[in-house]
């Protein structure tokens, strides 16, 4: 479901869409956008899509606690009230709050999860600026993590801690609605016989979509294109 909303600045368009629709966690895409004229004030459209409810960052720990990831294979433990956090740890969150302050946003980060692989999950919970923070298909988000693993590489010297971000369970939602479009499209792709290009998707996401594509047979998918960015093919195999 698409609904488009304008503002005079991207910050605008998109708080307008919290208002009206009462989210605060949602994807969108930029339209259009005209710039400031000397008769004309400027303007922002963004598309907002809306897809049925998934489940929350914190469903994913069923099980004591414990979360076995296939897609990145490692096990990830939950994080509980009072666990004592590494000195690495407050570091990063620190450093997350004094960013997020700096950008003018509302947002605390939080230590939810350590991965068995040396990863940890952090997660920024905002009452008011999720998808000012996740920005346009994660972007923002994406930038921030990228922030915080070069502070802590730098800080500590430690390679190996690696700093998975989130803001109010955004990734795990997208990631279960992008598997669900891409699944969608392989069927149009299986009964129609025509192939299909998706959206640029980084290293992460295309595994997942390959893996997903590969348990539906008689298809085939390859990535295209160069960059960090790449675009699947989907297609019938003859």
């Amino acid at each position: 479901m698409f609904y488009e909303f304008e503002g005079q600045t991207e910050t605008e368009a998109v708080q307008n869409a919290m208002k009206a629709l009462n989210i605060k966690n949602f994807d969108y895409e930029i339209i259009s956008e005209s710039k400031r004229g000397l008769f004309k004030k400027s303007s922002v459209k963004i598309r907002v899509i809306l897809k049925e409810a998934q489940n929350s960052n914190d469903d994913i720990f069923s099980v004591n606690d414990k979360h076995i990831d296939d897609d990145l294979d490692e096990v990830i433990v939950k994080v509980k009230e009072g666990d004592k956090l590494s000195e690495a740890e407050e570091s990063v969150i620190d450093f997350i709050d004094t960013l997020i302050e700096k950008m003018g946003y509302d947002g605390k980060a939080e230590l939810v999860a350590r991965g068995s692989t040396g990863k940890d999950y952090f997660n920024i919970r905002t009452s008011v600026d999720s998808a000012m923070l996740i920005g346009y298909r994660g972007e923002r988000l994406d930038a921030l993590q990228i922030l915080s693993n070069s502070f802590i590489a730098k800080s500590s010297g430690d390679d190996n801690f690696r700093v998975v971000l989130d803001v109010d369970g955004y990734r795990e939602t997208h990631k279960d609605r992008m598997i669900s479009d891409a699944l969608e499209i392989a069927k149009k792709v299986k009964a129609s016989g025509k192939s299909y290009l998706l959206d640029p998707l980084n290293s992460y996401e295309r595994r997942l979509v390959h893996r997903a594509i590969s348990q539906i047979e008689g298809l085939g998918t390859e990535s295209q294109g160069n960059g960090l960015l790449k675009r699947i093919k989907i297609f019938k195999i003859n």
